[in-house]
């Protein structure tokens, strides 16, 4: 029952995203403890009685360990990052109510969302490129902006931000962005510039290419076994595509993607 690595989610709420990134990491390491007992079995099997059905399910199984190994690295990749984000968001939803009390739950929240996802992507990019700075000063601003939007996006900016006159509401925010963007951005490169944040940072997107890729050679080698059930080779197929869409590391189609993978695996392992 293979694991597939997904991107964070905005809409899941920040400290339930970290749990949830928690139970798949367990989840990932069962799933390649398991895959090491199903491959040393089935390539023991077609060892004593080679044919085109053993040989395929040994080739099968024997690419679900690597598979899931990378899966399993992913997995405590994508924990990280959810950690991080957690983090700066909590950070921003102080930093937005101490500069801007008088504002609504609903431009609090998006500001919050913004800057903690923003800033994830910022340090991610700063990181990978082996930037100086983890978080330039450029992208910084790109914070704030992001955040301006979110709020503005909310709704009329005068109720939105608690004032009675236009000006004085774009001055708050203003001032509320700026702050909310560097509280965001300071914490995420406290909580995730270090090796794990480097390793996650340069190697995710391999990882989900790698297991895309030997869920692909997996599907071919189930197709290829003619004792296999017709469960097994649908949810192989649909596995692999999920993997792919999830390699695609498009906001929304990757996280679907992984979700199809995940649920196929399981069907498949119970049914297969």
């Amino acid at each position: 029952m293979p694991a597939a690595v997904a991107n964070i989610s905005t809409r899941t709420p920040a400290g339930l995203g970290v749990a949830l990134n928690r139970v798949g990491v367990a989840g990932s390491v069962g799933a390649t403890a398991i895959s090491v007992y199903e491959a040393a079995r089935d390539i023991s099997a077609a060892r004593a009685n080679p044919n085109q059905s053993t040989v395929s399910q040994a080739v099968a199984s024997g690419l679900s360990v690597p598979r899931n190994v990378a899966a399993t690295a992913g997995a405590v990749f994508t924990a990280h990052n959810a950690r991080v984000y957690r983090d700066a968001h909590r950070a921003a939803q102080s930093a937005f109510r101490a500069a801007a009390p008088q504002a609504s739950q609903r431009a609090m929240s998006a500001a919050a969302r913004a800057a903690a996802s923003t800033s994830v992507d910022a340090l991610q990019q700063g990181l990978r490129t082996g930037a100086s700075r983890p978080i330039s000063r450029a992208a910084t601003r790109a914070v704030e902006t992001a955040v301006d939007t979110a709020v503005r996006n909310q709704g009329v900016l005068r109720q939105t931000m608690g004032t009675t006159a236009r000006n004085t509401a774009r001055a708050v925010l203003r001032n509320t962005a700026d702050d909310v963007a560097r509280a965001a951005t300071r914490t995420a490169v406290r909580s995730g510039a270090g090796a794990m944040g480097r390793a996650a940072a340069r190697f995710a997107p391999g990882v989900n290419v790698a297991v895309a890729a030997m869920d692909v050679g997996i599907a071919a080698s189930t197709l290829a076994n003619p004792e296999a059930s017709t469960t097994a080779k649908v949810t192989s197929v649909i596995t692999a595509a999920g993997s792919i869409a999830a390699a695609t590391n498009i906001p929304v189609v990757s996280q679907v993607g992984a979700a199809v993978s995940v649920v196929s695996s399981f069907v498949g392992g119970l049914f297969g």
